[in-house]
């Protein structure tokens, strides 16, 4: 029979793995590191803070030059137009130049020739559409109508039926220009123009 002394077992001192000094020291340490990471956690954030501000000033720069592109693009169309509307309206005055150096009012065959044009014009009539200025020169070869239509297709039409018309045989309008009337709100205004075959609009 075995006998086991518990009476020896407890005068025995059982001493810690680490004193209460090393471990005060590792609790400090651990304290430290923990410092150390979240400072440099901070540092970080700092940094990424920074670079998203830098970010989004260069977004704003990018957006500015973006509008003052668009607003120079929109200047250069409005030049644009301003410089087509400017070219057509020199092709119309040149072309009303060479309509009074063309017309001499001691021809007789130009009092006799116009008289016919008008003739013309005046036999085909339309319902519907109104000339308010006629010129003609060159013999009748160079000639500007200008008026007032309450329909697109009335255009055409008297075009086909001057066509009938000896006087305008073979002539042939090189210009057509079609607005909305500013004070006729129901018609639109037109001009036709037709050079002799000499002369360039």
């Amino acid at each position: 029979m075995q006998h086991i002394n518990f009476v020896s077992q407890l005068d025995r001192v059982v001493e810690p793995p680490f004193s209460a000094r090393q471990q005060a020291g590792l609790l400090a340490a651990l304290m430290v590191l923990l410092v150390l990471v979240y400072a440099g956690l901070l540092w970080q954030q700092a940094g990424l803070n920074q670079d998203l501000q830098q970010r989004r000033a260069e977004q704003a720069e990018l957006v500015k030059v973006v509008d003052a592109l668009n607003a120079k693009k929109q200047a250069a169309e409005n030049n644009s137009s301003l410089i087509n509307e400017l070219a057509s309206l020199e092709s119309a005055i040149r072309f009303r130049r060479q309509l009074l150096a063309s017309i001499d009012p001691d021809d007789q065959y130009q009092q006799k020739g116009f008289s016919e044009h008008l003739n013309g014009l005046a036999r085909q009539q339309l319902q519907g559409l109104w000339f308010t200025e006629i010129i003609l020169g060159k013999q009748g070869g160079q000639m500007a109508l200008v008026g007032y239509t309450l329909k697109p297709e009335y255009l055409p039409q008297y075009v086909q039926r001057l066509s009938q018309e000896q006087v305008f045989n073979g002539q042939q309008f090189n210009v057509l220009r079609m607005a909305q009337a500013e004070k006729q709100r129901n018609a639109l205004r037109f001009e036709m123009r037709a050079a002799a075959k000499d002369e360039k609009l």
